[in-house]
């Protein structure tokens, strides 16, 4: 089974061959795992989401229909799984974008902005203040810098508007800016 390619798995799983689901969940359980836990930052919980996720997945292998990579299609399974979680487990406070300027958004490069935070962080110190960081913040950052989201798609993982998704970027590289002025 080892020499079975991701989409030959997938439709012997989906004729219920245990030993292909074995297989594929060999390779990408610790991606699974370690996606839903960067997303919901607990342990217990991200496990929980994993199993739920591969549960879905021998549900759902006969509608895999080839398009695009497997993994992709995991982690879009892993990533709905964990906002749903997210949101059924703590309301998303409402955002009001009212005191963010245009010039205050529109000036704004990820990247450049990300090379900052990384030379003025350790790594480390960077994750600690990420995850200190509001949870609607930490969600919208990581899926702008990590995931290279645009904001009309993060919006719709967040279930809220493109303007608001801007603000929780900006209050987030500002307060991961000012914790870096600090350390």
């Amino acid at each position: 089974m080892e020499s079975k390619t991701d989409g030959e798995l997938m439709t012997l799983i989906a004729q219920g061959n245990s030993t292909a689901f074995h297989t594929l969940y060999q390779r990408y359980s610790k991606i699974v795992f370690g996606y839903s836990f960067k997303i919901v930052r607990q342990r217990a919980t991200a496990e929980d989401i994993s199993q739920d996720v591969w549960v879905k997945i021998v549900k759902l292998a006969s509608a895999y229909r080839g398009e695009g990579s497997v993994k992709g299609w995991l982690l879009t399974i892993v990533r709905n799984q964990s906002i749903s979680h997210l949101r059924s487990h703590k309301r998303m406070a409402t955002v009001d974008a009212q005191g963010i300027s245009e010039n205050e958004t529109v000036g704004f490069d990820p990247k450049e902005t990300e090379n900052s935070l990384l030379r003025g962080f350790e790594l480390s110190k960077l994750k600690k203040s990420m995850d200190e960081l509001p949870e609607e913040q930490r969600l919208a950052l990581l899926f702008f810098v990590s995931e290279n989201m645009s904001y009309e798609d993060i919006a719709r993982e967040l279930a809220t508007t493109e303007s608001a998704v801007k603000a929780l970027i900006f209050r987030a590289r500002k307060t991961l800016l000012e914790k870096r002025g600090s350390l």
